[in-house]
């Protein structure tokens, strides 16, 4: 079955921890192991609450600070410091763009509530033909409701759609329902997949 759409994760595919070492300073400085700051952050039940749309962001640097005992202006410090490495791939952004002009192309994400509107200079719909937060919809990886989402709203069966994520219990969430998801390694191996399913026609 052809491809008529490509998916994409966010934080660990288009947007990306370049640099980890303020986190690793911040790790030092708390005497947590190399690691863990990203699980607190991350993985605490507040921020699950979040990516459900159930809490905001500030929700959860809250219960961020309550957990690490921090003062409010560690805190801040610690919130701007936390995304200091992180990079936007803008290569892999242009290339999405000009695979637009071939295929329609969408966003699978699970997102802080929040996230999708701070995003917007780069995550948008001059590159994208649909964008799903989870945050915004309240369903998140891998419940195959947020992939089913995304497809109908390109009108896409599963069969017809690639889709790229850094975690792999997305990447079999998706392709449960029939996706052809794939486990994002690099930019460099997702632009010579998709340039291959293109190579009988105009090279991308």
């Amino acid at each position: 079955m052809a491809i008529r759409a490509v998916y994409f994760d966010i934080g660990g595919v288009i947007l990306r921890t370049e640099n980890p070492e303020p986190r690793r300073e911040w790790e030092r400085r708390l005497g947590l192991q190399s690691g863990q700051l990203v699980k607190i952050v991350f993985d605490n039940p507040v921020a699950q609450q979040s990516t459900a749309g159930e809490a905001t962001e500030s929700d959860v640097w809250r219960e961020v600070g309550r957990s690490l005992n921090l003062s409010r202006q560690q805190l801040m410090e610690l919130r701007e410091d936390f995304f200091a490495g992180d990079q936007w791939d803008e290569n892999l952004l242009a290339f999405i763009r000009k695979l637009r002009t071939r295929i329609r192309t969408g966003v699978i994400s699970n997102g802080w509530l929040g996230a999708q509107a701070a995003m917007t200079k780069r995550i948008n719909a001059a590159t994208f033909d649909t964008i799903v937060f989870s945050g915004v919809e309240k369903c998140r990886k891998p419940d195959e409701k947020i992939y089913r989402l995304a497809l109908a709203r390109l009108g896409v069966s599963p069969g017809e759609a690639m889709f790229f994520d850094d975690f792999q219990e997305n990447v079999d969430g998706a392709n449960r329902i029939g996706m052809q998801a794939v486990l994002f390694e690099g930019p460099h191996q997702a632009i010579e997949m998709i340039r291959k399913i293109f190579m009988h026609t105009r090279p991308l």
